[in-house]
């Protein structure tokens, strides 16, 4: 089993345990619970494999210990990637956070052909507030699960905002996809999260449209 650990700070480390207690872990480690965990290995991880920025992986084994503790933050720990990141950096070699406003014109989940086999999958779209856009694709439960919340009261608003956590940037010459990681595995999104981006984000969407409320072409006058 393969899973992300996050440490107090932020930083995010992978790790996996092989079957001899998988059951174990597979009860112990959920989402969103605070754990110490001690003697475990620590390995390099290749960038061919790497599903964060950190260098090595934790694996745990026999003599590996782990308990529950209190939770030290709140915090999501997500790390939005800006667009001009994306589009400027040669390659991400690990899933990234990703932030924009909803295309509501979104389809309908198709179904592609991956190994022969028939893969739910769902093609949308994000901007930033510049206008800038990026190309999404969906697999698997999560293509549903976006599909759905298309239809929810908040991206059905004027300037819906989701969060991507975890999407791979793939590059083609000048053709940038956001796809994610694994058929959804790992990738999730979020509608609205309630993290210091989004807020920021949906202030500068408002100043915009104040500032151009204001301006004087919008009001129908003009200087001679």
């Amino acid at each position: 089993m393969y899973f992300i650990l996050v440490y107090k700070m932020g930083s995010r480390v992978a790790a996996m345990v092989n079957d001899f207690k998988l059951s174990f872990y597979k009860r112990v480690f959920q989402e969103g619970f605070w754990l110490r965990l001690s003697q475990f290995r620590l390995v390099n991880s290749g960038w061919n494999e790497r599903t964060t920025n950190h260098a090595y992986k934790i694996i745990l084994n026999q003599s590996s210990k782990v308990n529950y503790i209190r939770p030290l933050s709140q915090d999501l720990f997500i790390k939005i990637v800006d667009f001009p990141s994306v589009y400027n950096c040669p390659s991400h070699y690990y899933p990234i956070d990703l932030m924009g406003i909803f295309d509501k014109e979104i389809g309908n989940v198709e179904f592609d052909f991956n190994d022969e086999n028939s893969v739910p999958t769902l093609y949308f779209r994000i901007s930033d507030i510049e206008g800038n856009t990026m190309n999404c694709i969906a697999h698997g439960d999560l293509a549903y699960d976006i599909k759905d919340k298309s239809n929810c009261k908040l991206l059905k608003g004027s300037y819906p905002i989701c969060v991507l956590t975890d999407w791979v940037v793939k590059k083609n010459e000048n053709e940038i996809t956001i796809t994610d990681f694994e058929e959804g595995k790992l990738s999730r999104f979020l509608v609205h999260p309630d993290i210091d981006e989004v807020n920021d984000l949906r202030t500068k969407i408002w100043q915009k449209l104040r500032d151009s409320a204001d301006s004087p072409s919008s009001s129908g006058t003009r200087d001679v």
